[in-house]
């Protein structure tokens, strides 16, 4: 592409300085983009937005996509997709920044446009583990078209009863349903509940505080406890009238009353969960001393049983002639050997969810073992003597499957888990993520496990991106 002239250059610097929605601007914007390809000049000087330009490429159009309908309890197939490639949940956090600030540009791009008014309420299901679920635990990102504020006398008011609502029927719902969707994997979190934020009755906080940054129009919310806007909305506004359910009015002491008793009720319920915390921490610290008394034997008995091994090897040695002495040491060898070989293979079949893809085969393909057929069977024959059957099995593909790629038979049992627990487009995700199966082998399982359970296969949302 030849040099753009100085006359060409401040065309261009006039148009992408520009932020018109007319469509002449528009219009122009697209032909540059057609015509010239992006320099690495043009994107580090207007690199916020293209950055943005990136992100409303990509959502061009979900609005009316036919994707409405979520999987019932489950995450849609883009919250999968967005977390792919990601290594730590700053990086996701940051992901999720981005589209996030995007739809704020594009809201303030449509008053500005229109002329009219937006209120934007959102939360983040991915909450801090521990939190619970009551409205003074949630935070909501607001949007509010600024003359709502500044012109509107009860528009403070309003928005404020409007997130207040948002938070107590919307919001926290929407994290347990979150935290239903992700599972086992949040299990732990909730057993270490934290202790609902302390909220100040007598000097409540401002109904709507200081935006984020002093420029922009995004505040963020913190929710009340329910029933303490009202008071509230008196405090800052003693002038005008709270409406309440008694047409009568409630005095000033009910008022307080009523906290009282709602404190008590919070006081009693935390009361109530540190004693259950205790017991059960008490039960977990027992069942830890039990398991180290049974650790203890297990180690002592082991230790005599080789040292007899080692006593009836002596025996052996001092016994035999000087021409059978060497044979039956071998053998002796030998049966140490098997007895390591079946050892190791029992450690490897049950070892944790995705501490090693040996967890789900009978041996590794890379390095194979010593043809030796009498121990190889007896090593697996005691691998599955302690892997519980399946209530139900998938056959006869994932039968096949599990065959062909040389796994255990206890992969029928985690199939059969995913299958009661996952919605079926999230079985290939929890392969690739949690048993670390190489793609191949994830990809046919996936397909193997429709195939038996008659469902319909389509890879563009079953298939997980590596």
């Amino acid at each position: 592409m030849s040099e753009l002239t100085e006359g060409q250059m401040k065309a261009e610097n006039e148009l992408l300085q520009s932020r018109s929605f007319s469509s002449s601007s528009l219009a122009a914007l697209l032909s540059f983009w057609m015509t010239y390809r992006t320099t690495t000049r043009l994107t580090k000087k207007f690199k916020a937005r293209y950055r943005a330009a990136t992100v409303a490429f990509m959502a061009g159009g979900m609005w009316d996509d036919g994707q409405q309908d979520w999987p019932h309890g489950a995450f849609h197939p883009h919250f999968f997709e967005s977390r792919a490639g990601t290594i730590s949940s700053d990086a996701r956090k940051a992901n999720r920044r981005r589209v996030f600030e995007t739809a704020l540009d594009m809201l303030t791009a449509l008053d500005r446009v229109s002329g009219g008014a937006t209120i934007m309420l959102h939360i983040d299901g991915n909450q801090k583990p521990g939190s619970p679920h009551v409205p003074e635990a949630v935070k909501a990102d607001v949007y509010i078209t600024p003359h709502i504020k500044q012109e509107n006398p009860d528009g403070e008011v309003f928005v404020a009863q409007v997130a207040q609502a948002f938070i107590e029927s919307i919001a926290v719902p929407s994290i347990q349903r979150w935290e239903g969707a992700m599972g086992n994997r949040l299990r732990s979190s909730r057993t270490h509940l934290r202790a609902p934020p302390h909220y100040n009755y007598m000097d409540p906080p401002p109904l709507i505080p200081a935006p984020n940054t002093p420029t922009s129009s995004i505040y963020t919310i913190c929710g009340r406890p329910v029933g303490a806007l009202d008071d509230a909305i008196a405090k800052h506004n003693p002038f005008r009238p709270v409406q309440v359910s008694n047409s009568t009015g409630t005095s000033n002491e009910a008022s307080l009353q009523s906290m009282l008793e709602s404190l008590r009720n919070e006081h009693a319920k935390t009361q109530s969960l540190l004693e259950e915390t205790k017991a059960r921490v008490a039960e977990l610290e027992a069942k830890l001393i039990e398991k180290d008394a049974l650790l203890n034997d297990a180690v002592c008995g082991l230790s005599a049983i080789q040292a007899k091994a080692g006593q009836l090897q002596t025996d052996l040695t001092s016994r035999s002639t000087p021409n059978t002495s060497t044979p039956r040491a071998t053998q002796s060898s030998t049966y140490e050997q098997r007895g390591s070989n079946a050892s190791a293979h029992f450690s490897s079949a049950h070892r944790p969810h995705g501490a090693s893809t040996s967890f789900v085969r009978t041996s590794s393909p890379a390095s194979p073992s010593p043809a030796r057929p009498a121990q190889t069977s007896s090593s697996d024959h005691l691998s599955a003597s302690f892997i519980p059957d399946s209530p139900k099995l998938f056959r006869p593909a994932c039968e096949a499957t599990i065959k062909r790629f040389g796994m255990l038979t206890y992969v029928h049992n985690v199939l059969w888990d995913y299958h009661e627990r996952l919605h079926h487009t999230q079985w290939h995700f929890h392969m690739m993520q949690y048993l670390e199966l190489e793609k191949e082998e994830a990809d046919a399982l996936t397909v193997a496990m429709h195939t038996d359970r008659g469902l319909e296969f389509d890879p563009r949302t079953c298939i997980s991106s590596p």
